[in-house]
């Protein structure tokens, strides 16, 4: 059985495993209704209980933030403020829930080192932030390569 369908099994959905992930890769960001939908890729009804669920135990709270969006027809763009739910970071198992989730990234690090040999000459090769386990580095891969 794949990691992915035990994760979801265990964790009760597959939406809740989704937003989990969302969360604690972007601990710093407010993720409206509409952009959950869209980086999860479930329709809001799929996910609007367990939404509810994580903010009741505290895990996600309510939040708002301000976006520059375009306006109508003339794509004017116009700031708004926008209300939506982000991660609680000092939520009691909130490391536990990143190691856990983290634990099924597909892609192994012996995957990613043959990856770039594969594309020639490599001079540097850095894993790092998510591929490592720290959900809040902001880089999980550097190459430099030589001519």
């Amino acid at each position: 059985m794949p990691r992915a369908e035990i994760l979801e099994k265990l964790l009760g959905s597959k939406a809740r495993l989704r937003l989990l992930k969302l969360f604690v890769s972007n601990p710093h960001e407010v993720f409206d209704v509409r952009l959950i939908s869209a980086r999860i890729h479930m329709p809001t009804v799929s996910f609007a209980r367990e939404l509810r669920m994580l903010a009741d135990i505290g895990f996600c709270k309510r939040s708002s933030r301000v976006a520059t969006l375009p306006e109508g027809k003339s794509k004017k763009l116009i700031r708004k403020k926008m209300d939506g739910y982000m991660l609680v970071r000092d939520f009691p198992y909130v490391n536990e829930i990143a190691d856990l989730v983290a634990s099924d990234t597909p892609i192994t690090r012996e995957r990613l080192v043959a990856g770039a040999r594969s594309i020639g000459k490599v001079d540097l090769l850095v894993i790092a932030g998510q591929l490592l386990g720290h959900p809040t580095e902001h880089t999980d891969l550097f190459i430099v390569g030589g001519g």
